[in-house]
């Protein structure tokens, strides 16, 4: 959603100001930690790297100061809430359930079962209602 707010794209500086200000109650308070914008560019480098992003360095044949991205059309599609036929849905569930899972791959393979019980701390009977059950989010 970022990438997708300014015409012409944005800044590595522009995300991680945005991210600091999710992270704290007033814009005031807005603090970007080091090391942050670094770690932002490498992220959507990478996201450039897999097409997500498009990575631009130049218009018009004048280098920018700073390289800009922008939602690349898959991402703009895919990824945004308000477009038809959208993952974003699927992609925050699998953040929240699925993705935690795969740190348990190990423990699951030694002990040749689920371990739902090892990334969430509940078990695994009542799963959907784990999920699922709280509306608020």
């Amino acid at each position: 959603e970022i990438c997708a707010r300014e015409k012409g794209g944005v800044t590595a500086a522009y995300v991680a100001n945005e991210i600091s200000a999710i992270e704290t109650t007033t814009a005031a308070e807005t603090t970007v930690p080091p090391n942050t914008q670094a770690a932002v560019t490498r992220l959507l480098d990478a996201c450039a790297a897999i097409e997500l992003l498009h990575k631009t360095t130049s218009r018009n044949g004048v280098d920018n100061k700073e390289a800009t991205y922008e939602n690349s059309e898959e991402s703009e599609l895919c990824l945004r809430d308000n477009k038809e036929g959208s993952l974003r849905g699927y992609v925050l569930h699998s953040a929240k359930v699925v993705w935690p899972l795969w740190g348990q791959l190990p423990q699951a393979v030694q002990q040749g079962g689920h371990t739902w019980e090892a990334a969430f701390g509940k078990t695994a009977k009542g799963v959907f209602e784990h999920v699922y059950g709280d509306e608020s989010q």
